[in-house]
């Protein structure tokens, strides 16, 4: 972990590590770098840098994973007990999210789910009737999604294949809804808008999966 801040008009950073419900342990070997640092009266921001793998025992390797990061803060500069805190699930390398300035397909599903703590709903959905084939470049998931569910925009060059012989194709979508207090009666608007385009990529992405199941006879 690195923990830092403004005191007096002066930066501080260091890195640290954790071994349970203590005080931060600072690392002997001191990884992170400070690029700058900035306050103001609503945020304190902090530029840092560091290599993928430092070969420290306390850090974690930064790799194309899907990396869960917490953070927190607190009242004083002081090292004490944090105020805040919260967690974010977060592809470290993805490039930043871009903008897609049209919705060619919107997936729209409204369900009334049973009183169960977790529920698998599985929906079908046929695409537009576009005439010529296209690529999906990307998705927006809509109304209440889970952590890390954000716009999701592929590399340039690279396209989901849709409506391959001009004609529409069918699709299934399967949502994960919990329900932890077992709730009667509830109604739930969630769905995806998904962006394409008739500029094919110059590469097609596609799903693979590899295994086998297992059952009891």
């Amino acid at each position: 972990m690195i923990i830092g801040g403004i005191r007096d008009g002066n930066p501080y950073f260091a890195d640290y590590h954790a071994i349970g419900n203590q005080a931060p342990i600072v690392d002997i070997s001191q990884d992170w770098t400070l690029l700058s640092a900035s306050e103001n009266v609503t945020h304190t921001t902090l530029k840092v840098t560091r290599v993928f793998n430092t070969c420290d025992n306390e850090d974690i390797s930064i790799n194309n994973d899907t990396t869960k990061l917490i953070w927190a803060i607190g009242d004083t500069d002081k090292i004490l007990q944090h105020r805040k805190r919260g967690a974010a699930s977060v592809n470290i390398l993805d490039a930043p999210v871009t903008e897609w300035n049209a919705t060619d397909w919107h997936i729209d599903v409204k369900t009334k789910l049973p009183s169960e703590d977790t529920v698998y709903w599985c929906t079908a959905h046929k695409s537009p009737p576009f005439d010529v084939k296209r690529h999906v470049v990307g998705f927006r998931y809509m109304y209440g999604w889970a952590v890390g569910g954000e716009t999701l925009i592929l590399p340039e060059n690279i396209g989901i294949p849709l409506n391959e012989l001009g004609i529409p194709e069918y699709f299934l979508l399967e949502v994960h809804y919990d329900n932890p207090n077992n709730l009667s009666n509830l109604n739930y608007n969630t769905g995806i808008e998904i962006y394409t385009t008739t500029n094919l990529r110059e590469q097609e992405a596609g799903i693979i999966r590899i295994g086998y199941e297992t059952g009891i006879g």
